[in-house]
């Protein structure tokens, strides 16, 4: 019998390439309704979310610990690395088409 090629890791790929290309047209939408400030403050409001469900998922009750000396560099590190990208990203994205704006964010 031949072996049949793997559903599951080409519908996560599909579902990846979905996501990426929906993002753009639909960020666009958004912003046209709460602008790229408002767009940004969203996505912060739901990633934690999103990061709470995913190590609930993952650990469970038992999340990873840091150490004290971990928290300072972790907050700079998002603060600067994805706030300062983000708010970059959202407003060169309002100021241009999502087409563009995909391109340039590949």
């Amino acid at each position: 019998m031949p072996d049949r090629a793997p559903t599951a890791p080409l519908l996560a790929a599909l579902a990846v390439v979905l996501t990426w290309g929906l993002n753009f047209p639909l960020s666009k939408a958004l912003f046209n309704q709460v602008g790229a400030a408002g767009f940004l403050g969203l996505r912060y409001l739901l990633m934690p979310l999103c990061a709470v469900a995913l190590l609930c998922w993952r650990f469970g009750r038992r999340w990873p610990r840091l150490d004290r000396a971990e928290i300072g560099p972790l907050v700079r590190l998002t603060l600067v690395g994805q706030g300062l990208h983000l708010l970059l990203s959202a407003y060169g994205m309002q100021g241009s088409t999502a087409f563009s704006a995909s391109v340039l964010l590949a």
